[in-house]
């Protein structure tokens, strides 16, 4: 008789990942994740905790030995992409006040818009991982998140970098009230996610407190693209069913309960304003200081830039972050025009193309399996708020951007638990052994 196959020796993953090195890059991926939110942690420069971490993880998952091939998430686009952004960004360094700065800034954009998708396609092979994947990052913002309520706690000097405006605005653990809106709204719509099916109640209940956090971290930062963001990919969990329809209820208790909680907060804040003035500052509704009408100035930074790129269409303005500014301290708030601005036509292209690669591959990714969903919604959220922020870089932008392409290079239907595998190894079980 043929003695049936171990189970347990049925490596994990799609391609096997049993080596040490690939778990331990894994695991460092994991980690980074959670990190990358937390932006007031740097080792310097503009290098993030969370940075070094996910880098340690890409130097491993290259050199591990069992790393399974896994063809780019963007397909042949890749490496014209990878042309281009070079090239492009090449040219802007040549023109720039800082080229050695600028070349750092292009960088990182190689690293956020073609590496890490690749990374975490290669890493979270599997519906398992992937929520990992997921959950980490959303435990992050939540925590990122939640600097605000210990600002209010100790004061805002208790985070380095991190201040309270005179608007009543916290800034939590990034240094910046918009930065922290559009990880809180991440947060938020990671969190909702949890009310779905097929999860544990204790994973449920971390996500729910995920979206609690969320959502206080949103109206503390007074960021209404955030609080804009986190409805639209709301709306985009519940028309993919991330939801199920009957858990909407539920889904309205739990924001209900943190809106209520965060106007507790707000009341007790010099200056703060609640959501509903929030909108009508920022659209000059209010009678207020016409200084606080961010609308308006937000489009003068799109309208600036483009006349910018318009003057120099080549090589743009540069990629450093002198070169990123038209008023005063203000950059681009469009991506798109940013990405024109300061990268020229060349650079622009690559850098928009690998958005658009990643938006084509995740709407022809059908049937939808619910984890896809999930990430889907978290992804809309992202290129929400980066159609009115500078985003050329921010990890806020590009990690679920490459959560999306872990999600279609998985393929319609895969899941953790064995959903391509399993029912064949549950034939082998049942079957009976060959003499």
């Amino acid at each position: 008789m043929r003695p049936r196959r171990d189970l347990a020796a049925v490596p994990e993953g799609r391609g096997g990942s049993r080596d040490p090195v690939l778990a331990l890059s894994r695991a460092l991926l994991y980690g980074g994740l959670g990190l990358v939110s937390l932006m007031v942690l740097r080792v310097g420069g503009g290098i993030t905790a969370g940075d070094v971490v996910l880098l340690a993880s890409l130097a491993l998952c290259l050199a591990a030995v069992g790393r399974p091939p896994t063809p780019h998430p963007y397909g042949a686009w890749a490496l014209p992409a990878a042309l281009l952004l070079v090239v492009g960004g090449c040219l802007a360094a040549a023109g720039s006040p800082a080229p050695a700065e600028s070349l750092v800034s292009l960088v990182r954009v190689l690293y956020v818009a073609l590496a890490l998708p690749w990374q975490l396609a290669v890493l979270l092979d599997d519906e398992r991982r992937l929520r990992r994947g997921l959950l980490s990052f959303g435990v992050g913002a939540a925590l990122c998140a939640l600097g605000a309520l210990v600002q209010f706690a100790l004061g805002p000097g208790a985070i380095p970098g991190g201040v309270v405006t005179t608007a009543g605005r916290y800034t939590g653990f990034t240094g910046h009230v918009s930065d922290t809106g559009a990880i809180a709204s991440l947060a938020v719509v990671i969190g909702l996610s949890g009310l779905t099916r097929g999860l544990g109640r204790l994973q449920r209940l971390l996500l729910v407190g995920v979206a609690v956090s969320g959502i206080v971290g949103l109206v503390l930062s007074g960021s209404v693209s955030g609080m804009l963001a986190a409805v639209l990919g709301s709306a985009t969990l519940l028309l993919l069913r991330g939801i199920p329809v009957g858990r909407v209820a539920v889904a309205a208790v739990v924001a209900g309960a943190a809106l209520w909680f965060a106007g507790g907060v707000l009341g007790e804040t010099q200056g703060a304003l609640r959501p509903a003035e929030r909108v009508k500052q920022v659209l000059g509704l209010s009678g207020g200081d016409a200084s606080l009408n961010t609308s308006a100035s937000r489009w003068d930074t799109i309208v600036l830039g483009w006349r910018g790129f318009l003057q120099d269409p080549v090589s743009g303005a540069g990629l450093d972050a002198r070169s990123s500014l038209v008023v005063d301290t203000l950059g681009v708030h469009s991506l798109p025009v940013a990405a024109l601005y300061q990268g020229g036509i060349v650079f622009a292209a690559g850098l928009l193309g690998c958005l658009v690669a990643a938006v084509v591959r995740a709407v022809r990714t059908v049937p939808r399996t619910g984890l896809q969903a999930r990430v889907y919604a978290v992804g809309v959220t992202a290129l929400a708020f980066s159609a009115t922020a500078p985003s050329l870089y921010n990890r806020y932008l590009w990690v679920p951007v490459a959560l999306v392409a872990a999600a279609v290079a998985l393929g319609p239907g895969r899941d953790a638990a064995g959903a391509s595998r399993a029912p064949g190894l549950s034939a082998r079980r049942r079957a009976p052994a060959r003499p």
